[in-house]
């Protein structure tokens, strides 16, 4: 029997590896100072609980289906919101550098691609391409109180992708 989730990939899932893999590419001491876990949690900070990694950055996410250009049915449209949180300097490092990997429209999709096809080639998705924004600005009055006094910037990232497996819906 399949699952829902095995017969309906959710793409974010796979941004969010890729993007923790070029992070760890780029600062070789995130995956030891993150004890292996990938610090991006779904939906809300409770989820994120007390990990092991103290006052360090984190990053919360959900998404949302948009309406797809044209009428390209299997090419589909969603924007996942990223609300990195930490102390100011990590939330401003971290937001740069989410921001530079992903924002680079259809490179960055082939980047998702190749990652997926050395490291999950049953992934199920294509990512076509993917854009940054940032919506809101991190100062005092976006800091976080209630979780750990800590600053939050929150990102939209937009990206096409279409599903690669065959749930009779495609």
């Amino acid at each position: 029997m399949t699952s829902l989730s095995g017969a309906f990939p959710i793409p974010v899932i796979n941004v969010n590896k890729y993007l923790w893999s070029a992070m760890c590419g780029i600062d070789t001491s995130l995956s030891t100072t993150y004890n292996g876990i990938v610090p991006f949690f779904p939906l809300a900070d409770s989820r994120a609980a007390d990990a092991g990694w103290g006052a360090k950055p984190y990053v919360v996410y959900d998404f949302m289906f948009k309406f797809h250009n044209g009428t390209f049915y299997p090419v589909k449209k969603v924007q996942i919101m990223y609300f990195i949180r930490g102390t100011a300097e990590d939330v401003i490092t971290w937001t740069n550098a989410i921001g530079t990997i992903l924002d680079r429209e259809d490179v960055a999709g082939q980047a998702i691609n190749e990652y997926l096809a050395d490291n999950d080639p049953n992934a199920g998705v294509f990512f076509h391409r993917l854009r940054v924004m940032q919506i809101d600005m991190v100062n005092d009055n976006r800091q976080d109180l209630t979780v750990r006094q800590q600053y939050t910037a929150t990102l939209v990232v937009e990206m096409e992708y279409h599903i690669t497996k065959d749930a009779g819906f495609n």
